[in-house]
């Protein structure tokens, strides 16, 4: 009869422990108790999936009914167990041994299976010295059949043997693992499992490029079989294991197609991204593993901005990430890693994912676009359309940047808008700053600054401190989450350098009172000013002790925004004509503006 012919995974499984690779500690520890002929009653393999946890458990049940384990035991160096050459270990290998059981554990989840097992347990063995049971995956046992192999593994017959072998050891409950000796199966090393392809090639006959089987054994991530299966399938794909048919077979791109689509979404605009789409279809990848890639490069990306020498990516490519890293900020990288780690429950639901990866990158290269624009501080004439000073300064800095060169950086420019803003009052810098901060659209920000009770800053701008009530120290952390969004508008309205201290040691708001809104309308203001309530009015306070250096500090401080001394108020208690007000002041009480009487 012919003999079938079995595919790579099957053909190379090792059939002793020094063809095993990246599992030296546990095999010496299998192989030291064979040498001592010292066994435990039961056993515990633990590992990802197949990186030689059952292939061991099987090594090591034949080795201990090999023929040639006394002989092993004398000349350890001279003699190889087990042999594959007598009886027990041929009748191990084609899976007739009456002494060696092994069960499949997912099919064998009742407590009634594991009864039968604890009586067959208690027979002697046929032909060997020992009766073993291999229980693969362990973990897909039911609780009860555990608590029924209890009392056996505590005490077991001095002729029967357990090997548990599991991908999740967690799952094992903790009194079935305090009963087991514990071998821990680690993935196998990239190097590793990439010279034992290249063994299994050249054996086969099989024609490679060494990068080639870098990148198969990268995307197994440590499980050999894995690695066998990937070569066997891009060797019927192509004559040859080259790094093209890798990536045709895995639907994934190359590094430098993934360095390309990175520099695009983070340096370029939205009609490259389109063209480069248009050079290599979506069609012809799969998007989850595109996911990865990204993720993957991007990790590369910020280990290089951390000065990290060896990456482990080639040499080219560690160039290309240095070079992308100077073009772009290390806020771009991370706020990218965030929106790829957040959406990927999403992508994994959706079921257009072509689509929906397209406008994804989409969105974040006109994002970025617009970031790039803005860098600097550089906010457009339109952000701060509050006052006349305001629009005085921006046409200003327009006309300052006209004339100097094209080589003169955004940090420039800040610092030309800051010097122009230095000759402002306090109170009015503090006001254009506000109408910055309302322009960015944003209500959380407004919320928060609304909250103020008193303003102070030094004469050389490098700090403002702000006070606010002592029972909203919860805004702390609102703060450091939308820096992004106040620090270029206070970078905009004061300096370049200016940082801000906060404190929360002023009066207590009283978050019970009415819910209003507060309309500008000047014209009304001299007559609101006279009959405002006591309790709108802030507390003046001097400048704080707590800032740095000990400045000093101007000889006024800016109240901050005196709202009813300048508005209308209006009642919101209707919810359903002021929704979203209402939504906002439920989580953040305070004073929301609006910007007129139809708003």
């Amino acid at each position: 009869m012919n003999t079938p012919t079995l595919h790579i995974a099957r053909k190379w499984r090792s059939k002793s422990f020094d063809q095993m690779i990246g599992q030296e500690l546990p095999i010496r520890m299998l192989k030291n108790s064979l040498y001592k002929s010292y066994y435990f009653p039961v056993y515990l393999f633990s590992g990802q999936r197949g990186c030689g946890k059952t292939t061991a458990a099987r090594l090591f049940a034949a080795a201990i009914n090999c023929e040639l384990l006394p002989l092993f035991q004398e000349k350890p160096q001279e003699t190889m167990v087990p042999c594959s050459q007598c009886a027990s270990c041929q009748l191990i290998a084609s899976g007739a041994h009456p002494d060696f059981i092994e069960i499949d554990a997912a099919s064998h989840t009742g407590v009634e299976h594991v009864r039968a097992l604890i009586d067959a347990a208690t027979l002697l063995p046929t032909i060997g010295r020992k009766r073993v049971y291999l229980i693969d995956e362990a973990h897909m046992l039911s609780k009860a059949a555990f608590n029924a192999f209890l009392k056996i593994l505590e005490e077991p017959p001095l002729s029967t043997l357990f090997i548990f072998a599991t991908t999740d050891v967690q799952k094992i409950i903790e009194t079935v693992r305090s009963r087991c000796f514990q071998l821990f199966f680690t993935p196998v090393e990239v190097s590793i499992l990439a010279r034992h392809l290249a063994q299994i090639c050249l054996q086969e006959r099989i024609e490679y490029e060494q990068e080639a089987l870098l990148i198969i054994a990268k995307q197994a991530g440590g499980c050999v079989r894995d690695a066998l299966n990937l070569l066997e399938q891009v060797r019927f794909s192509s004559d040859k294991i080259s790094k093209e048919a890798v990536f045709c077979s895995l639907g994934s791109m190359s590094d430098e197609q993934i360095l390309e689509l990175m520099e695009i979404i983070l340096c370029k605009k939205a009609s490259n991204l389109l063209t480069f789409f248009g050079s290599y279809p979506l069609k012809n990848f799969l998007v989850d593993r595109l996911w990865l890639q990204l993720l993957e490069m991007l990790r590369l990306l910020i280990l290089v901005r951390n000065n990290v020498a060896d990456v482990g990516a080639g040499q080219a490519v560690q160039a290309k990430l240095a070079q992308l890293v100077r073009r772009c900020s290390a806020n771009d990288l991370h706020a990218f890693f965030e929106e790829l780690v957040t959406c990927q429950e999403v992508l994994a639901r959706m079921t257009d994912q072509q689509m929906f990866f397209e406008l994804f990158l989409l969105k974040l290269c006109e994002r970025n676009q617009t970031n790039n624009n803005d860098d600097g501080g550089n906010t457009p004439a339109q952000a701060c359309p509050v006052t006349g000073q305001e629009d005085a300064i921006t046409q200003e800095c327009s006309e300052e940047e006209e004339e100097e060169d094209d080589d003169v950086d955004d940090t420039e420019s800040m610092q030309a808008t800051s010097v122009v803003a230095a000759a402002m009052p306090n109170d009015e810098r503090w006001q254009l700053f506000l109408a910055a901060i309302r322009a960015a659209q944003d209500p959380l920000v407004v919320s928060i600054f609304s909250q103020v009770g008193t303003i102070s800053c030094d004469e050389a701008l490098t700090c403002v401190a702000l006070t606010f009530p002592k029972n909203l120290i919860f805004l702390q952390d609102l703060l450091d989450q939308t820096k992004a969004v106040w620090q270029p508008c206070m970078q905009k309205c004061y300096a370049p350098h200016t940082k801000l201290v906060t404190s929360f040691s002023g009066i207590e708001c009283d978050t019970a009172s009415k819910r209003q809104v507060s309309v500008s309308h000047t014209a009304d203001a001299p007559k609101k000013a006279e009959s405002a309530p006591a309790q709108a009015s802030v507390q003046q306070r001097s400048a704080p002790n707590f800032m740095p250096n000990k400045q000093k500090w101007s000889n006024s401080t800016v109240k901050a925004a005196p709202v009813h001394d300048r508005a209308l108020l209006r009642e919101v208690a209707d919810t359903s004509r002021w929704p979203k007000t209402n939504l906002v002041l439920r989580y953040f009480p305070g004073t929301v503006y609006a910007r007129d009487l139809s708003a």
